[in-house]
């Protein structure tokens, strides 16, 4: 509204009459493989001129991989075997809850079906052909690995009497090191897997044993954000949920956004999550309201990604559910059962905290948790009696922190919902039709 952009601003736009309403090498056969045939093909048969040329050619790769090539030296992982999910809202086998157990057995065979148990979990990872080992790469299109057909790979998670009748999923080699026997001697892979339907809540995890590469994992607290009953047009109290490394290493948070048909229902505000880097152990949380623009229940979601839970093509994320439902306002006190007549006004400011309109005292920022009182009536064009309700612009803008403001009549209690949500540095702006009082 034109005139009313800034801290503390009220601006009514009309009035009611009363009665109115978030230096892997390759192998060393590899290199030596490429260094014979490099050989060859360069020496003509000549072996004297064969041995300078791998001399050389082997000085060369030693070079290019010494520290002072690369500027830095890589650090080796220890091994590690453990099992890290978690589980989405409505997935019937993790119960949204979150998982890290230590592997305790393992049935390799010949890494084309193996098979992990931890304390309460068995995961299984099985190849498109029984007679390939896994390798490291991407597997779409998972089914149950007991009984997947042949040409499909397959997937399944069970644990705690619990497991999918069927399931769609995918998963992720990161890791499948084989010794001269082809046994299976170290694996990771993160995978994703819905239960009974594509679409359903996922369940994501990742499972390493004696793994040597990077291992992810991460805790979304809470699963779920639930909020109260809000009327149209106004903003539910801000909530927050937290993003948890619980890797080994640091691990990035690309992004946290919102999705689903009723997003727009919902407003994401102070995200201290997204591009974050965040250090083994360290959390970051986003604010989050239910700013409703229409009747009815909401249903979104807010989606983290991450390496443990957006490792795919396209990235998909882990959500957290976000639900609330919107009424409609009330009728201004003492309006009649057809309601009262809306009168329009010309935008006038009738508080300004850092001007000092309609306060008492210098201009100052409100503090946190301080009431302000000041006079809805007889300013701003707005009658000084015969007048039930004003419909205002409230706007708060270049806060040094989060928070929220809330309009209510001054001679009843904070209703317990706030009519501005805002982040540091924010202008955000609401329409608020207030009682007077």
């Amino acid at each position: 509204m034109a005139g009313c952009p800034l801290l503390g601003d009220l601006c009514p736009v009309g009035v009611w009459g009363r009665g109115s309403g978030r230096l892997r090498s390759g192998s060393p056969e590899a290199v030596a493989a490429t260094v014979r045939r490099a050989a060859d093909a360069a020496a003509g048969g000549d072996g004297v001129r064969r041995d300078r040329i791998m001399t050389v050619m082997v000085a060369a790769l030693l070079a290019s991989a010494a520290p002072v090539a690369t500027g830095r030296a890589e650090a080796v992982l220890a091994p590690v075997s453990r099992l890290v999910m978690m589980s989405e809202t409505g997935d019937y086998v993790g119960q949204a809850g979150y998982d890290d157990e230590a592997v305790t057995t393992v049935d390799p065979g010949t890494g084309s079906f193996p098979m992990f148990t931890t304390a309460g979990w068995q995961v299984s990872f099985r190849s498109p052909d029984d007679a390939v080992p896994l390798t490291v790469g991407s597997y779409e299109a998972a089914t149950p690995a007991s009984t997947r057909q042949a040409g499909e790979p397959g997937l399944t998670v069970f644990g705690e009497s619990r497991g999918c009748t069927t399931s769609i999923g995918r998963f992720r080699v990161d890791q499948a090191d084989y010794d001269g026997a082809g046994k299976l001697v170290a694996f990771a892979a993160r995978f994703e897997q819905h239960c009974e339907a594509a679409g359903a809540p996922a369940l994501f995890g990742m499972l390493s044993w004696r793994a040597t590469v990077p291992t992810y994992g991460h805790r979304l607290t809470p699963a779920a954000l639930g909020f109260p009953q809000t009327i149209v047009g106004d903003s539910a109290l801000l909530q927050r949920a937290t993003v948890t490394n619980t890797s080994p290493e640091p691990m990035l948070v690309s992004s946290v956004t919102l999705a689903g048909a009723d997003a727009g229902q919902f407003v994401l505000l102070d995200d201290g999550c997204s591009t974050v880097n965040l250090a083994s152990g360290a959390s970051c949380s986003v604010g989050v309201t239910f700013r409703p623009t229409r009747f009815g229940p909401a249903t979104a979601y807010l989606v983290v990604k991450d390496p443990f839970s957006a490792w795919a093509s396209p990235a998909v994320g882990q959500r957290i559910t976000l639900t609330g439902t919107a009424t409609v306002p009330p009728p201004p006190p003492g309006a009649g059962p057809l309601g009262g007549e809306f009168h329009p006004l010309s935008p006038a400011r009738i508080l300004d905290t850092r001007t000092g309109t309609g306060t008492i005292g210098a201009p100052r920022p409100l503090a946190g948790g301080e009431t302000l009182t000041f006079a809805a009536t007889g300013v701003g064009g707005v009658p000084a009696s015969g007048v039930s309700a004003v419909v205002v612009n409230l706007t708060a803008t270049e806060p040094t922190l989060g928070g929220w403001l809330a309009l209510h009549p001054a001679d009843e209690p904070w209703p317990g919902s706030s009519s501005v949500n805002f982040g540091p540095g924010q202008t955000v702006p609401n329409m608020v039709v207030l009682a007077v009082g």
